[in-house]
């Protein structure tokens, strides 16, 4: 680190500043203006349905949550879920997600919901510096063991 003494006259502006103490040509405390990380791909959601349970008679929707980026994902918030979906198996919540890797939940849908609308879902994210992202699905909810159609989607 280097003492630098820069008079400023009365009108100076911020880029002659950071011009006179190397800020913007780099100098040997590197660049002070750094893109912001996490702009890339991030995390998707994935969803699939297994066959419906012999026993409660409801369809169980594994949804996976993978990182397609190369930064680690942090401060995943839980899935908000309508009355109709139970959480079963929640493993992303609150843990960090490396790049390439992915972890998944388990919900049920009441088999009473069977013929109702599309369902999205939704899962909050901070990546990298950018905070507060999101990835989610849409499902179309059908009739049988049929049940999805997903439609993924991620900003």
């Amino acid at each position: 680190m280097r003492n630098v003494v820069v008079h400023v006259t009365a009108g100076a502006s911020l880029t002659a500043l950071l011009l006179a103490c190397g800020g913007l040509r780099g100098g040997e405390e590197g660049n002070v203006f750094q893109e912001a990380r996490g702009r890339g791909p991030g995390l998707s959601l994935r969803a699939e349905a297994s066959a419906r349970d012999q026993v409660g008679g409801r369809e169980r929707i594994t949804l996976t949550l993978r990182n397609d980026g190369v930064e680690t994902a942090t401060h995943i918030r839980p899935l908000a879920l309508p009355s109709h979906l139970q959480l079963l198996h929640d493993g992303c919540t609150a843990e960090p997600l490396p790049s390439a890797a992915s972890c998944s939940y388990t919900l049920a849908l009441d088999k009473a919901a069977a013929q109702i609308g599309p369902l999205a879902l939704q899962v909050r994210y901070d990546y990298a510096d950018m905070l507060d992202r999101s990835a989610g699905t849409t499902l179309n909810a059908l009739e049988g063991p049929a049940l999805l159609a997903a439609r993924d989607a991620a900003d």
